[in-house]
């Protein structure tokens, strides 16, 4: 669908494929299937197009949502849920200067340490609300109705465009952070 769904987008807005000057994807961390088709979709229409790509992180997608409410002197700590008591997260200035790089990390004493010189805190992402038993220290504040949005996009990727800061079609993967396991289904 995500391909007729760009289709009426572009037609919804009155805007032709090649007026488009470059596309963004978001580069993960994330679901593993939904950054294959995602990251594949994107390169199709690159290649097709002849555009370059634009890369940006969910976890600095989530930043972007985040920021939005937020006050001056915060530092913002996206997270999304990894399951079981995992998460991958990354801390950010209030410029959006990463201070700890994306990462998987169990929610345990030795995160919560890492995070404890950060006393201005926004948490947010789906996996806000299983840190907060563990973030108590300094001013936290959680913002759990924040999710990954094509709309806090526009700004980052527009930022890389003018910087010129585009990955390679050819060779782009997106960022998995974990490896992905299959497993065998529960029931046969």
């Amino acid at each position: 669908m995500i391909t007729v769904l760009t289709d009426e987008l572009l037609k919804a807005n009155g805007v032709t494929y090649e007026q488009l000057d470059a596309v963004a994807v978001s580069a993960g961390p994330g679901s593993y299937t939904g950054l294959r088709i995602g990251v594949s979709a994107a390169k199709g229409y690159c290649y097709a197009l002849n555009k370059p790509l634009i890369a940006v992180s969910t976890l600095q997608l989530l930043f972007e949502g985040i920021k939005q409410q937020a006050s001056e002197g915060f530092y913002y700590l996206p997270l999304i849920d990894a399951r079981r008591i995992d998460v991958y997260a990354a801390l950010y200035d209030a410029a959006g200067n990463e201070i700890i790089a994306p990462g998987f990390f169990t929610l345990n004493e030795q995160f919560a340490e890492k995070i404890k010189p950060y006393k201005n805190l926004i948490v947010g992402g789906n996996g806000a609300e299983k840190s907060s038993q563990l973030l108590v220290v300094g001013n936290v504040r959680f913002v759990n109705d924040i999710v990954p949005d094509a709309r806090f996009m526009v700004a980052v990727a527009e930022n890389k465009f003018n910087k010129g800061e585009f990955a390679d079609a050819a060779y782009f993967e997106p960022m998995y952070i974990n490896e992905f396991q299959a497993k065998l289904p529960k029931a046969k």
